[in-house]
C-alpha cells in the first residue's frame, strides 16, 4: 500500500523530468502483482508519465515519451488501450497538446507493433482511428501547415497520422475489423472532389495498402471478399 504510491511520487522530478529507472522499476513491479491489482495500478503509473506530455519543455516531453514507450513495451500490447487513455487524458485536443497527442500515439504504436502479433491493436481501434482522422481532417492539419506554429513545436512539424494508420492496418485482425479500419477512407469518398481532401485520402489509401500487404491476418480471400 505504501510502496506503489511512493514509487509513483518518485517517477517525475520537480523539473518535470521523468526518471526512467524509477518508471521502469515500477512497471516491473506491477507485473508481479495479482492481475486484478495490476489492472488497477497500471493506469495510474502510465498517467504519471503521460501527464508530462503537457509540459511546454521539449526535453521534458521527449524524455517522457521515450519512457512511456519503454513502459508500453515492457507491459506488452495488452496495455495499449490504457496507454491511449492516459495520453488522451493528458493531452486536450486543442493547441499544442493536440499535436503532442498524435506524435506520441505514433511513437507508442511504433514501439509496440513490430514485435506484436496480429490483433494487438483491436481493442484500441475505436479510440485510435478518430485520433488519426482528427490529425488529418480538423484544424490540426491547418495548424501543421502554419509555419510559425510548426516551428515552435517539434510535434507539429510533421503529420504522423499516415504512419500511425499504416501501423494499424498492419496489426489489426483484418477479417474482423476491415470495415472499421477503412472507415476513415470510405466515409469521405464523397468529398474527394476537394483537392486537399483527395490528396489526404490518397495518402490514407497508400498507407492502408502497405499495411494490409504486411498484415499476416489479411489473407487474399479476406481481402477479395471485402
Amino acid at each position: 500500500k505504501k510502496c506503489l504510491p511512493e514509487l509513483r511520487r518518485q517517477v517525475v522530478s520537480g523539473a518535470d523530468i521523468v526518471r526512467a529507472p524509477v518508471a521502469l522499476a515500477l512497471a516491473h513491479l506491477l507485473q508481479l502483482l495479482p492481475p486484478e491489482v495490476e489492472a488497477l495500478e497500471v493506469p495510474k503509473a502510465l498517467q504519471v508519465v503521460a501527464n508530462v506530455q503537457k509540459s511546454r519543455g521539449q526535453k521534458q516531453r521527449d524524455v517522457a515519451r521515450g519512457v512511456l514507450v519503454d513502459m508500453a513495451r515492457l507491459l506488452g500490447p495488452g496495455c495499449l488501450t490504457m496507454v491511449v487513455e492516459s495520453l488522451v487524458s493528458a493531452c486536450p485536443p486543442r493547441g499544442y497538446t493536440a499535436h503532442v497527442l498524435g506524435f506520441s500515439l505514433h511513437a507508442v504504436l511504433e514501439g509496440l507493433v513490430p514485435d506484436a502479433t496480429p490483433g494487438c491493436v483491436d481493442e484500441a481501434l475505436e479510440m485510435l482511428l478518430p485520433l488519426v482522422e482528427a490529425d488529418l481532417f480538423t484544424d490540426l492539419a491547418e495548424e501543421k501547415e502554419a509555419t510559425n506554429f510548426s516551428a515552435a513545436y517539434k510535434e507539429a512539424k510533421r503529420c504522423r497520422a499516415y504512419d500511425s494508420y499504416h501501423l494499424l492496418c498492419k496489426s489489426a485482425t483484418f477479417s474482423e475489423n476491415a470495415q472499421l479500419l477503412l472507415s476513415p477512407i470510405s466515409t469521405r469518398l464523397a468529398l474527394a472532389s476537394h483537392p486537399k481532401t483527395r490528396a489526404k485520402l490518397h495518402g490514407l489509401i497508400q498507407s492502408a495498402v502497405r499495411g494490409i500487404q504486411e498484415n499476416p491476418s489479411a489473407s487474399p480471400p479476406d481481402v477479395c471478399l471485402f
